[in-house]
């Protein structure tokens, strides 16, 4: 096949925007899509050369500037209007500056003088800078705060409620108050159960079981009281004395029958510590048990002991 060249059209017309461009999907054929484009280029081309040649052939003056003068006429005034150097300093004369108004390098505008100025601003992040070791340190007093290292007076501390730690009260007799309202109710306490006590001799506090301190209290004085009952057996004598157990040494032990509207001899008996003797009771006192017997001197030996049989006795000791 013999060789083709594209031709120069006669009057080219600049039309790039009307150039095809080339798709993926176009099928590769130099009749139908390769030699269009490449023709539309050519004849742009080709007419801006021609433009070119045609101002050429026609000179500057062909040429107008916007306001219409001549591009010639307007380089000839440019070339007037230029300022003259200083020979001395290379600058350009001062009376040959035009009058600007403009404002001073360093200067300052009011927020209503900014028209898009933003009506708020979000800082950067510098909290750093502001560090001890930062560029812009910034100590406690600064922003009103305390220092690290300081102290407070008594009345100036608020109340702490029992909840975040603290005693409710500014008073100790209050804080006690609050702190045992506070606190659950106890209905069944246990011997093991602690109290809390203040140690005078040591002024420190401590701490006491509930056993220990009934203890404590019965053998310092304290006046313990006890009752009951028991049912007579219908024997007497040595060999089959009655006997009471305390929970303390009793000091005085009363006895009388369920029956009895009085305290009589054959109704009931009472001792202090006294020993008895052949006539009437007989005592004797081991510990917390208090034990009788009546030797049976005489009629009536089973009221005497308060024994008689399925006769029910009430009792009381004090310690």
């Amino acid at each position: 096949m013999a060789e083709e060249y594209y031709g120069l059209p006669e009057a080219p017309v600049y039309n790039a925007k009307k150039i095809r461009k080339i798709q993926d999907s176009d099928p590769v054929r130099a009749s139908t899509i390769v030699n269009p484009v490449v023709e539309r280029l050519i004849e742009n081309t080709h007419a801006v050369k021609h433009q070119v040649d045609h101002l050429e052939e026609q000179g500057a003056a062909a040429i107008l500037m916007p306001d219409g003068t001549p591009l010639d006429q307007a380089i000839r005034n440019l070339d007037a209007s230029k300022a003259d150097l200083d020979p001395e300093t290379g600058i350009i004369k001062g009376e040959q500056l035009p009058e600007m108004d403009y404002a001073a390098s360093e200067h300052g505008h009011s927020v209503a003088d900014i028209a898009d100025f933003p009506q708020t601003v979000n800082p950067t992040v510098h909290a750093s800078s502001h560090g001890t070791s930062g560029s812009d340190p910034i100590a406690p007093k600064d922003i009103g705060a305390a220092s690290e290292s300081h102290t407070h007076k008594a009345e100036d501390l608020p109340i702490i409620p029992i909840d975040k730690g603290g005693t409710g009260a500014k008073t100790a007799a209050g804080a006690l108050a609050a702190l045992i309202s506070g606190a659950d109710a106890l209905t069944s306490p246990a011997s093991t159960d602690l109290l809390g006590l203040l140690d005078i001799s040591d002024e420190t506090g401590k701490q006491i079981t509930l056993s220990s301190l009934l203890t404590w209290i019965k053998n310092n004085g304290s006046v313990q009281i006890q009752t009951g009952s028991y049912i007579g057996t219908g024997k007497y004598g040595p060999n089959n004395p009655n006997s009471l157990t305390f929970n303390f040494v009793p000091r005085f032990v009363g006895v009388l029958a369920a029956s009895a509207h009085t305290h009589g001899t054959l109704a009931g008996i009472s001792w202090i510590g006294q020993p008895g003797d052949v006539k009437t009771n007989k005592f004797t006192r081991s510990g917390n048990t208090l034990s009788w017997y009546n030797e049976g001197i005489g009629i009536n030996t089973l009221s005497y002991q308060c024994n008689e049989n399925g006769t029910r006795y009430y009792y009381i000791g004090i310690g």
